[in-house]
C-alpha cells in the first residue's frame, strides 16, 4: 500500500538496520550467492583442485547449516521486524554469524574431502566474520532505502495521474454545462425565433422605381409590434434565463 509523503515518518540507520530487510532471505540468498561465487572462484584457481563438481558439492552442503540458523532466528527473534525494529547490534551480529558458519563448513568439508583451499583457517574465518557483519547490514539498509525510494515513486505517479484524471473531469463537467446551458436557451428563445420570422415576413416596403417612399403604415405597425415584442422578450424570459443559470451555478 502507497503511504502519502506527508505521513512518512523519517527513521535512523539503525532503525532501517533493524527493519523489514534484517535478516530476510532477499539478503541472504544474496549473501549467499556472492559467498559461494568467492569460494568457487577460490577453491578452483588453488593448486590440486579436484574440479568443479566436487566444489558445487562442497558449497551446497557448506549452505545447509547457516540456512537452518538463518529460518530459526526468522521465526523467532526476527519475526516481528517488520512492525518492531530488532536491535541493529544482534542483526550485525547474525549477519557475522552466517558468514563465519558457512566459512567453517567450507573448512570443515575441505578437511573431510582432502580438497586443498585457502579458506581453511582461523584468520579466513574470523575475515568473513567481519566482511559479513559490514557487507550484510549495508545491503539491509540499501534494500530499505530502495523500498521506500520506490514507495514514494509509486506515489508521486499515482499523485500526478489523479491530478490528470481530476483536469479531464473537470473539462468533462465543464462542456457537458455548456451543452446542457445551449441547449436550454436555445429551447427558451425558441418562441422567440418564430415571432421574429413572423413579424419579419410582415415588414414588406415596395420597391419604387423613381423615388424610395418609407414604409407603409402597416410595416411600421410590425415595425413597433417588434420592437416591443423584443423588450418584453427580454424582460420576462432572457433576464429571468440568465438570473436561474446563475442561481444554479453558485449553487454548485
Amino acid at each position: 500500500m502507497i503511504v502519502e509523503l506527508n505521513q512518512l515518518q523519517p527513521r535512523t540507520t539503525l532503525e532501517r538496520l533493524g527493519g523489514r530487510w534484517a535478516i530476510s532471505w532477499q539478503v541472504c540468498g544474496i549473501n549467499a550467492a556472492l559467498a559461494s561465487a568467492i569460494f568457487l572462484a577460490e577453491g578452483l584457481s588453488t593448486p590440486g583442485s579436484p574440479g568443479l563438481i566436487p566444489w558445487l558439492l562442497l558449497v551446497a552442503l557448506s549452505l545447509i547449516l547457516p540456512i537452518a540458523v538463518m529460518i530459526g532466528v526468522d521465526q523467532t527473534l526476527f519475526r516481528n521486524r517488520r512492525t518492531v525494529p530488532v536491535n541493529p547490534i544482534l542483526v550485525v551480529l547474525v549477519n557475522g554469524l552466517l558468514g563465519g558458519l558457512f566459512n567453517a563448513c567450507i573448512w570443515f568439508g575441505a578437511s573431510l574431502w582432502n580438497i586443498p583451499t585457502a579458506s581453511a583457517s582461523i584468520s579466513s574465518v574470523i575475515t568473513v566474520v567481519i566482511f559479513s557483519m559490514w557487507w550484510g547490514s549495508a545491503l539491509t539498509i540499501f534494500l530499505d532505502y530502495r523500498e521506500e525510494s520506490q514507495g514514494e515513486r509509486e506515489y508521486l505517479i499515482e499523485s500526478a495521474v489523479q491530478v490528470e484524471l481530476t483536469n479531464l473531469q473537470q473539462e468533462e463537467i465543464l462542456l457537458g454545462i455548456q451543452a446542457e446551458l445551449a441547449q436550454e436557451v436555445a429551447t427558451e428563445l425558441q418562441p422567440l425565433r418564430e415571432e421574429l420570422a413572423r413579424h419579419v415576413e410582415a415588414i414588406h416596403v415596395e420597391p419604387r422605381l423613381l423615388e424610395p417612399r418609407l414604409p407603409s403604415d402597416a410595416a411600421s405597425a410590425s415595425l413597433q409590434e417588434l420592437s416591443e415584442l423584443i423588450r418584453t422578450t427580454s424582460e420576462q424570459s432572457l433576464r429571468p434565463l440568465s438570473q436561474r443559470m446563475w442561481n444554479r451555478d453558485s449553487e454548485k
